[in-house]
């Protein structure tokens, strides 16, 4: 058993998020835009423009950066997999979540083309939830030390494609036979 640390993060929080912002931020100017003066329209539009992308970025790189992905303890044994927040957030309720291999349904390493890092995966049944587990800067030996566990456990309870593989090759030798 290692406790890692790693940030924690959920996509349809960072979506809605940078949804929400980009609409609110571009209401916002619409508004200001609609309220200048039609003789004042050259430089003050441009200004006004202007800081609203300016602020809009600022918004969602503090969000993104500090409310949405948070560093976590993360605990994998043989008996399951949980996770304790090591900071508050605006977004996310629960601190800290345990699970047995038994209840998660799903584990995948998926590349991240903005980061060019791994990030990973894992669904769970109850309560139905899935989280990304992402390395911390220069923590990278953690999330590669977190992957070979994640893959051993995936295999050895057959979860996710490790069942689907093994339903299969037991379909195949029992044909074979």
């Amino acid at each position: 058993m290692k406790n890692l640390i790693l940030n924690y993060h959920k996509n349809i929080l960072l979506l809605c998020f940078i949804i929400a912002i980009t609409l609110l931020g571009t209401l916002l100017l619409l508004i200001t835009l609609l309220s200048l003066p039609k003789e004042s329209f050259g430089i003050l539009t441009v200004s006004s423009i202007v800081t609203s992308i300016f602020l809009m970025a600022i918004v969602l790189y503090w969000a993104i950066n500090k409310e949405i992905n948070i560093p976590c303890k993360v605990d994998v044994n043989e008996n399951g997999i949980g996770y304790r927040f090591l900071k508050r957030s605006l977004f996310y309720q629960r601190k800290d979540f345990y699970s047995g291999w038994e209840n998660v349904i799903g584990i995948s390493e998926i590349f991240c083309n903005a980061t060019g890092k791994y990030f990973y995966r894992l669904k769970f049944k109850n309560p139905n939830i899935t989280v990304n587990l992402s390395p911390i800067r220069e923590k990278d030996a953690e999330a590669d030390y977190l992957f070979s566990e994640l893959e051993y456990y995936q295999n050895t309870y057959l979860i996710g494609e490790a069942k689907k593989n093994y339903h299969k090759r037991s379909a195949q030798n029992l044909a074979q036979a």
